[in-house]
């Protein structure tokens, strides 16, 4: 079938998939083997046939999409046209087995009648709605593939394959030659380099992406780099006059709250409102990680998404009153968009209820507190956000200002009666053994002098 299946439009029309089906046939057709195995793990339902006209090919198309049959598709698509495609790319460094590793706890904890897992299947699997509980591998395997931001399981192994190949790929003898010279502070040498290979600035390094984001890794040109830049200036001003892409290590410096160099990406023309590969701005990364003082940087260009629980991650007050009438009902648009941890690497949880008010509210109080945000956390529990509310995972206010080692945010939930027994749905620990967890002993003599026990 070549590669047709893979230059995927952000927004796939229903003419695009028409024309996947037609790919399918024929492929079937000639026998290969992709394609037959396709088939076959649909159509053995129906008598062990292959597609032999175009409606059984669009029928396994709906199916690897979750759907019952081609209408539920077409319809969907359909739907769905004038909607914008969020971006999401969430693959780490595993291959495909540990994401069918993944499939496989979804189909056990389904099984189980686990509240969780069922309600991630329905959600990403529309066939399943409203019925219980056997999930079949291919089903659950849609269900891993859309939480990773992918549409079908096909594209998740292409990627992981693709994603696979590029790191495996040994780094030119430029390449190197450039990372030591940045690695040593030679300013000079890095400039030679750079003359004699412009393009170096474009290859692949490491989990950063290129070299600019291998400079916002705490630990590639450093160690335990901080809010300072840690490495010699005029290195990183060399990469950025060459041409470097600046939008990715912009969210990669917010994650790490590389404050410095938030401040130099910003100053060269990175953006603050764009969300490829990983569908969240870098505010949402600096927020997402506890990141307050990159949070602040970026906050003071622009807020962006404007919602609820980011301008309380930011310790925006007056943005977080403003998204409250006088009478102190919520507006509509506060939760637009709703966070999700999965985006930077936590657990997959089921999709958000729309306008979930309480939800809403937990989650600003949430980020809020992992941020150290004290007045934004007071004026939301002054409005009526729950003390005690996990909306991601059960995880509550408290779980993440132990995790952000925020300690006056753990005062102020105590002195509102944070419950000190929630276990979280990620490890099943309490505050306490978070804080036992993470080695940070002066949380956990915080908890038990307020009745925490082990």
């Amino acid at each position: 079938m070549g590669d047709r299946h893979w230059e995927l439009p952000s927004q796939p029309n229903i003419e695009y998939y028409r024309n996947a089906a037609k790919d399918l046939l024929r492929a079937v057709r000639s026998g290969e083997p992709d394609a037959v195995e396709r088939a076959a793990e649909v159509l053995g339902t129906r008598a062990g046939r292959r597609p032999s006209v175009l409606a059984d090919a669009q029928h396994v198309l709906a199916q690897e999409h979750g759907f019952a049959t081609w209408a539920d598709f077409r319809r969907d698509v359909v739907r769905r046209r004038d909607e914008a495609d969020r971006p999401v790319w969430r693959l780490g460094s595993g291959d495909v087995a540990h994401y069918d590793e993944q499939a496989t706890a979804l189909i056990d904890a389904v099984a189980n009648g686990d509240r969780v897992a069922v309600r991630r299947a329905q959600a990403h699997v529309p066939r399943l709605t409203g019925r219980p509980a056997a999930l079949e591998r291919r089903d659950a395997r849609v269900v891993v593939a859309r939480e990773y931001g992918f549409r079908t399981w096909r594209e998740l192994v292409f990627y992981v394959g693709k994603e696979a190949g590029e790191h495996a790929s040994p780094p030119s003898e430029a390449l190197t030659a450039a990372a030591e010279a940045i690695g040593e502070g030679d300013a000079a040498a890095l400039r030679a380099i750079l003359g004699r290979h412009p393009d170096v600035v474009f290859e692949p390094y490491g989990a950063g992406g290129t070299l600019l984001g291998a400079v916002t890794q705490p630990n590639v040109f450093g160690t335990n780099l901080g809010r300072e830049l840690g490495v010699d200036r005029r290195c990183v001003e060399l990469l950025i006059a060459a041409g470097s892409e600046l939008d990715r290590p912009l969210n990669l410096a917010a994650c790490f709250n590389r404050v410095e160099l938030v401040e130099l990406l910003l100053g060269a023309g990175g953006a603050v409102d764009v969300i490829e590969p990983w569908g969240i701005t870098p505010l949402m990364t600096a927020i997402y990680h506890g990141a307050a003082e990159a949070a602040d940087v970026l906050a003071r260009v622009a807020v962006v998404p404007d919602a609820l629980w980011v301008a309380a991650g930011a310790g925006l007050d007056g943005r977080v009153a403003g998204w409250f009438t006088e009478s102190g009902a919520l507006r509509p648009g506060a939760g637009d968009p709703r966070p999700n941890l999965a985006d930077v690497g936590w657990p997959p949880a089921p999709p958000p209820v729309p306008d979930d008010t309480e939800a809403i509210l937990g989650e600003a109080l949430v980020f809020a507190c992992s941020n150290g945000r004290r007045s934004c956390a007071e004026l939301l529990m002054e409005r009526g956000a729950d003390v005690d509310l996990g909306p991601y995972l059960d995880l509550t206010p408290l779980h993440v200002s132990v995790m952000s080692d925020r300690p006056e945010m753990v005062t102020l939930l105590l002195d509102h009666g944070a419950d000190l027994t929630i276990r979280d749905g990620v490890h099943g620990g309490t505050p306490l053994s978070w804080a036992s967890h993470l080695d940070r002993p002066h949380l956990a003599e915080l908890l038990r002098a307020r009745g925490a026990r082990e």
